[in-house]
């Protein structure tokens, strides 16, 4: 999947200045005050930064990029909630600390974390996800966190995902994906799909590769 993102920084530059903020609806902030307090909290943290997933980056010009997640997942069946929020790197924050938004490594880049609503839509069995689906949100996870640390078009070169538990379509979940490195046009990237206990579903790992635009 090709992800459009804001200006390439270095690891040690201010990004969250750089990232272009979005409003969150009023009415997805009251569903999840209702319904998750939890997650409201990620969504409304004054330290956290709203961003636009890689799907809503397009222009009339392109009216079929990524329709994947434009339209055929964007509905009340399949997902009716994905909400990023940028959190800029916290290199003091223990490893151990298990917080919803404690970094798992000190590192110079932020994290993303989403917060995802699923239906039933997109079952397998019964009430849990189909596990081919959960390749295709991950890679949205992944990208959207790509996409806040560099410049340009990126595509998925690599990727791998470990099952863990199910994934139930009936409760809200938690999506993490960070950069982990860059090298060159490489950059690697990891992700986890969360309950809100922390107890990890799956997780992901991936490698993007940056496409001059002329190339696309």
């Amino acid at each position: 999947m090709a992800t459009p993102g804001p200006p390439h920084p270095s690891p040690t530059m201010p990004k969250p200045a750089q990232l272009s903020r979005r409003t969150i609806p009023d009415e997805v902030l009251d569903h999840f005050a209702k319904t998750s307090p939890w997650a409201h909290k990620i969504l409304t943290d004054p330290t956290h930064i709203p961003v636009a997933p890689p799907y809503a980056h397009f222009s009339p010009s392109d009216p079929d990029h990524c329709l994947i997640f434009r339209q055929t997942l964007s509905t009340p069946e399949t997902i009716p909630f994905f909400e990023p929020v940028y959190v800029p790197p916290k290199p003091n924050v223990s490893p151990l600390d298990a917080s919803p938004v404690a970094r798992l490594v000190a590192s110079p880049y932020g994290q993303v974390l989403t917060i995802i609503q699923l239906g039933p839509g997109i079952n397998g069995y019964p009430g849990h996800a189909h596990g081919g689906f959960l390749g295709v949100l991950f890679d949205e996870l992944c990208a959207t966190a790509a996409a806040c640390e560099r410049r340009g078009l990126s595509y998925t070169a690599n990727m791998n995902v470990e099952f863990r538990k199910r994934v139930r379509t009936d409760e809200v979940l938690l999506g993490r994906a960070w950069v982990e490195r860059e090298e060159g046009r490489k950059c690697w990237v990891r992700s986890r799909l969360e309950e809100q206990n922390g107890v990890v579903l799956a997780e992901c790992t991936t490698v993007w590769v940056d496409v001059p635009t002329g190339k696309l």
